[in-house]
């Protein structure tokens, strides 16, 4: 729960990783909390945390600048945290936006022209609103990106 966050938070500052897959019971609140307490944070994993949104991730990506990995699966985020994501978390090498229906495209349209300053080994865009030509685009320009699709 939320509350379970609070405490691990509190107590835990300088925690660098964490994973919450499958806490259902997880909202941005909690994550926003984590994100304000814990700026060290490296890895996130916080995959079918439904209750999840882009106001928690973008937090993160604001304060948690040293994120390496962070798991997103079917959480209820869009474009706007993958944007924050890719532009504040420099060092970011892996992202899951698995089954995120709200990213597109649009996402992505900053990648191509930011490329050389990107570290992403890995991205996984399986089952998200991605078009053909986007992907295509972005296999093009970012060979050393290992995509799931």
């Amino acid at each position: 729960t939320d509350l379970s966050v609070s405490s691990v938070t509190q107590h835990c500052t300088r925690l660098r990783a964490l994973d919450m897959r499958n806490c259902c019971h997880i909202t941005s609140s909690a994550i926003q909390n984590l994100a304000q307490s814990c700026p060290e944070l490296q890895c996130l994993d916080i995959s079918s945390c439904v209750h999840v949104s882009d106001v928690a991730v973008s937090s993160l990506a604001a304060k948690c600048r040293s994120l390496r990995a962070v798991y997103l699966e079917r959480c209820d985020v869009s474009d706007v945290a993958v944007i924050d994501l890719l532009q504040q978390c420099e060092g970011l090498m892996y992202l899951n936006v698995r089954k995120c229906h709200k990213v597109s495209d649009h996402a992505f349209e900053g990648v191509v022209q930011k490329v050389h300053g990107l570290q992403l080994v890995m991205l996984d865009l399986h089952k998200c609103s991605i078009s053909t030509e986007a992907l295509k685009r972005l296999e093009a320009t970012c060979q050393h990106i290992k995509f799931v699709i």
